[in-house]
């Protein structure tokens, strides 16, 4: 059968469509029998579906009897269980009136042993572009789970407490979780083992570097839950630390170095390999100035090394220097009668060639470190005229230098540079740590 014979038929009007010959004449000519049979079953179904009316809506099954028959409305919905992720335990606590953060009832299940912790950040005035950004207070250490089970949520968070009135009392904490590696599912923190932390809080308001408060409290709060159910939610750890090191304080504590490292000052610098000892003879804010008991080693940052004792170094009150003794190559330099004016420090002099030729004046390459940087002396007349030529063999000169010193920094070391750095403490320093 071809298109044209098909085309010769009655025309093709369709359950009262009409489908006029044209109209076959536009879809059919030069088409295969095939694609007329397909055209005209799609018509033919179209029209019987047409043709038989409305159909039928099925009608619900009978229930046997004594079965209860769910209807649901159209505000109601279908809910199937789901397993969700369980979330990490939050800590909550309250920042209008802070509490004091001490440990809570069975933190003696997770002890702490701290590495290290410093203030860190900005006081105002510091910044030189833009506001200052505040204080922050940062913790290390290694928390243990003391439990008889593992615990596979846990949060930790580093807090600070500041007491500075009645009516202003700060507390701010740490952002997300200071813990190293997070507890899960498949790494649990198991029983009997420690886990690494470090975290910094948010930073506290400049401003509040001109006040010192009636209490400084550090923290650690944990938050946890085992796979049986058991939680713990609470502080582990408190004790106070120095607000004064946000200015620079002497202290007397001892460390290891943990990550190796160079300490450096302006005059000097020494190479420190992981596991060497040091003594910390003054902090500043994140950075202390190290020493082994005689001669300055630099500035080292408090992140890097591990404090002996489980808890912040201990501010001192070290006694003032009475005399420096420095062997030079060709002379000996002695300094004694220290005395430290509002905005100078005065010293005797004694300058002595040991060899047989004759000698340079080395005292005006003698410099003074302070926290803020180095300063040069000033000669008086009757040694600055003796120094203007070498020293005689078997002589010395005598006569008092000058060191013009900001009255907020304190004296730290006197030396010489690619020399001999010796710790010094001013007379005055003894009342203000």
């Amino acid at each position: 059968m071809s298109c044209a014979s098909i085309d010769k038929r009655t025309p093709l009007t369709v359950c009262m469509r009409p489908f006029s010959r044209v109209d076959a004449t536009l879809i059919l000519p030069g088409c295969a029998f095939s694609s007329v049979v397909l055209l005209l079953g799609l018509i033919w179904t179209g029209c019987s579906q047409e043709a038989a009316g409305p159909q039928p809506v099925p009608t619900a099954e009978a229930k046997p009897q004594g079965q209860a028959e769910v209807v649901l409305t159209d505000s109601q919905e279908i809910s199937v269980p789901t397993t969700e992720k369980p979330e990490l335990p939050r800590p909550s606590w309250s920042v209008v009136r802070p509490d004091r953060p001490m440990p809570s009832a069975g933190a003696e299940s997770f002890p702490v042993r701290l590495l290290n912790g410093s203030l860190r950040g900005e006081c105002a005035g510091d910044a030189k572009r833009g506001a200052s950004k505040g204080m922050q207070l940062e913790l290390s250490g290694l928390i243990s789970n003391g439990l008889t089970d593992m615990v596979h949520r846990a949060t930790l968070t580093v807090l600070v407490y500041l007491d500075f009135s009645d009516e202003m009392v700060i507390l701010r904490a740490s952002s997300g979780n200071g813990l190293y590696s997070e507890p899960t599912s498949d790494l649990p923190w198991k029983a009997g083992t420690e886990l690494r932390f470090s975290a910094s809080t948010r930073a506290i308001d400049p401003i509040y570097c001109e006040y010192v408060p009636r209490e400084a409290l550090a923290a650690i709060h944990l938050s946890l839950e085992t796979p049986l159910g058991f939680r713990f939610e609470g502080v582990v750890w408190a004790a106070p630390f120095e607000w004064s090191t946000i200015r620079g304080t002497h202290v007397d504590a001892s460390a290891t170095v943990l990550m190796a490292g160079t300490a450096k000052t302006s005059l000097n610098q020494t190479k420190l390999p992981a596991g060497a000892p040091v003594h910390l003879a003054f902090v500043y804010r994140d950075q202390a100035l190290l020493d082994d008991r005689e001669r300055i080693l630099g500035w080292f940052e408090l992140r890097a090394l591990a404090l002996d004792a489980p808890q912040l170094p201990r501010v001192v009150m070290p006694p003032a220097t009475s005399t420096l003794i420095f062997e030079r190559a060709m002379t000996t330099l002695t300094l004694s009668d220290f005395e430290r004016g509002e905005r100078s420090i005065t010293a005797r002099v004694m300058l002595e060639n040991t060899g047989a030729k004759p000698a340079p004046c080395e005292v005006k390459s003698l410099v003074l470190l302070t926290e803020l940087g180095s300063l040069q002396p000033v000669l008086d007349p009757v040694l600055a005229e003796g120094c203007a030529a070498r020293i005689a063999p078997e002589s010395a000169l005598r006569g008092t230098l000058t060191f013009s010193v900001p009255p907020a920094s304190t004296p730290l070391a006197l030396g010489f540079k690619g020399g001999e750095v010796r710790g010094f403490v001013c007379p005055s320093a003894t009342s203000t740590p």
